[in-house]
């Protein structure tokens, strides 16, 4: 599901897509972005949805462990997408 990810610091972005392999787009255009933001907010960490990429900007103060839960987070978010996307189809 993941296209690309770009950044600079501690603001990224993970750009969602449809085909890994060529990048095309989920068959929906921001359906993708919607069911994972939706999954972090579960996980107890606000994305910011934009169509199908989610960009990260959390606060200059974050801590290490901070960081780790945002990123497990993301991880988990991603295996639940991708179950709910595979019993779609």
């Amino acid at each position: 599901l993941v296209g690309e990810v770009r950044g600079v610091g501690l603001i990224a972005a993970v750009e969602l897509v449809g085909d890994k392999a060529s990048k095309a787009p989920w068959e929906t255009a921001g359906a993708l972005g919607r069911l994972v933001n939706g999954f972090m907010q579960q996980n107890g960490v606000i994305s910011r949805n934009m169509g199908d990429a989610l960009a990260f900007c959390p606060p200059l103060i974050i801590t290490e462990p901070q960081v780790d839960q945002v990123v497990d987070a993301f991880e988990r978010s991603l295996e639940a997408a991708v179950k709910q996307v595979g019993s779609e189809t």
